[in-house]
């Protein structure tokens, strides 16, 4: 193993700044020009918010709690719940490729580290996700953290223990964020071993890992009956679920990464783990570090790809992929590496791959910008019919009464996720009625919130769930008059639902 990875420091500064600071401004341009996808990100944002008016410890759930509790806190830094999540998000995005820059060169060495940098940094989902308020950027920066730190930990004799404490940290960290990474913790404790020796430690680590999805699961057991209840909801959601077979499955995670890379850097992907699997299975490259990435990297796509197969290509989202893509990246410049010596063969490398990933990234966005879980801002937008109503309400008398919304549906995805960010005072006190919940659940919400207005559009799901809450609340809803009507943008109404 290089001193280099042992020692950080000796690392070249500059470089770690540059791609630090370019990662920063690309993200901080998408952030200013964009806004959120109308869908999970401004509904994790809002949950973030409410958290922080009650804190409290998550014990059960389908969403692991660890986005809630830190981009909660970090509403104590930036008060906004419109914009905090997403300059949380950026800063841990544009932190994650100077970081991945330092894991690459720990195992593939200097050269190969500096153009997957490179691509990292302009890979278009990263800056995208990174300017987004989902968990994807968070869980990319605590996984490549602890895993770098890691094999820092393990290079030396005896383990260096604040290296080590700081990997179980960010892997406890992403094993809180998303289910992906439970799949991951036998690897760890294995790699530990195998480099140390040190069994009893490797054990702990094992245990430390372990512990939060035990615990998790035992709460789920305890309040839903089903222990893997998360892992259910994302493989077996029957609204959405057209399962396809294994080719299939293949053609779909190539289409989506065709989209976001182009052509030429999928391409020496697959002939760059090809020719890392020839080595390993010849014995001519059986370094701990490389057995461990390219395991990973092995389980994170057959993960994906099971997960495309049980859900079908309707609903699965390119975010799902930012993980496997980030992998993926380095495999690509290995066919290279033996004519990577001179330092202008690896800036010319960086370039063929930089620009491809940018045509790429700029045909996404200009065909489907949602792709990159941003939409562009535009005067009397859906996310401004929101602004919009909000504003209303809270200059209505209704201002601190409940509210009952549909999904207010728009290509994107749902805009009434933007309402309570408008207007922080609904925390708590608004539900929107979708097939996520039944009859009774949305019963207990009037029972107790005694809600005053319901808001809705003209989505086919809207109609749907309007019919819905005629048929629960009666002649209570005032369906033949409303309170009010969108003058621009998405069309949306008010009703009022009498207290009796």
């Amino acid at each position: 193993m290089s001193v280099i990875c042992r020692n950080p420091a000796t690392a070249s500064s500059w470089f770690l700044a540059s791609l630090g600071l370019l990662a920063f401004l690309a993200g901080f341009a998408a952030l200013r020009l964009t806004v959120d996808v109308p869908a999970d990100g401004p509904y994790r944002a809002m949950m973030a918010y409410t958290w922080l008016q009650n804190p409290y410890a998550a014990k059960c759930g389908t969403w692991l709690p660890a986005p809630t509790y830190l981009n909660g806190l970090f509403l104590l830094v930036v008060p906004d719940p419109l914009v905090s999540t997403r300059i949380f998000n950026l800063i841990l995005g544009s932190a994650t490729v100077p970081i991945y820059y330092l894991l690459a060169k720990c195992v593939f060495g200097r050269s190969v580290a500096a153009v997957s940098a490179i691509m990292l940094l302009v890979l278009p989902l990263r800056i995208g996700l990174s300017a987004s308020s989902l968990t994807e950027s968070g869980f990319l920066f605590e996984l490549v953290t602890g895993i770098w730190l890691l094999i820092v930990a393990a290079d030396t004799e005896p383990p260096r223990k604040l290296a080590l404490i700081g990997s179980l940290a960010f892997l406890v960290l992403a094993g809180m964020t998303r289910y992906e990474a439970w799949l991951l913790i036998p690897v760890f404790p294995a790699f530990f071993f195998i480099r140390t020796r040190q069994l009893g430690l490797s054990s702990i680590i094992a245990l430390v890992l372990l512990t939060f999805p035990l615990l998790w699961m035992a709460g789920n057991h305890y309040c839903f009956d089903d222990a893997l209840k998360g892992f259910r909801a994302a493989t077996s959601e029957e609204r959405y679920a057209e399962a396809v077979g294994l080719s299939g499955g293949v053609t779909v995670l190539g289409t989506r990464m065709l989209q976001q890379m182009g052509i030429v850097l999928p391409f020496f992907i697959l002939v760059g783990v090809w020719h890392q699997g020839i080595r390993l299975w010849r014995r001519t490259d059986l370094q701990p570090e490389r057995i461990l990435y390219l395991t990973l990297t092995v389980i994170v796509w057959a993960v994906l790809l099971k997960f495309v197969m049980a859900r079908g290509p309707g609903s699965f989202q390119t975010r799902y992929m930012l993980l496997a893509m980030v992998l993926a990246l380095p495999f690509a410049v290995l066919p290279f590496q033996t004519v990577l010596a001179p330092c202008r063969a690896v800036v010319g490398l960086a370039c063929l791959f930089a620009v491809t990933e940018l045509a790429a990234g700029r045909g996404v966005a200009a065909t489907w910008m949602p792709d990159l879980w941003l939409v562009q801002k535009r005067p009397g937008d859906a996310v401004d019919s929101m602004a919009e109503l909000a504003a209303w309400i809270a200059s209505s008398p209704y201002r601190d009464r409940a509210l009952l919304t549909t999904p207010l549906k728009v290509d994107e995805g749902w805009a009434a996720n933007y309402l309570p960010l408008y207007l922080p005072a609904l925390s708590g006190r608004i539900r929107t009625l979708s097939y996520w919940l039944r009859d009774e659940d949305i019963a207990e919400f009037v029972e107790q919130h005694r809600p005053v207005l319901l808001a809705t559009g003209d989505a086919d799901i809207d109609r749907e769930e309007l019919m819905r809450a005629t048929r629960l609340l009666g002649a209570r809803l005032a369906i033949d008059h409303p309170v009010h009507e969108s003058s621009s943008g998405l069309p949306v109404r008010l009703y009022r639902i009498d207290e009796r």
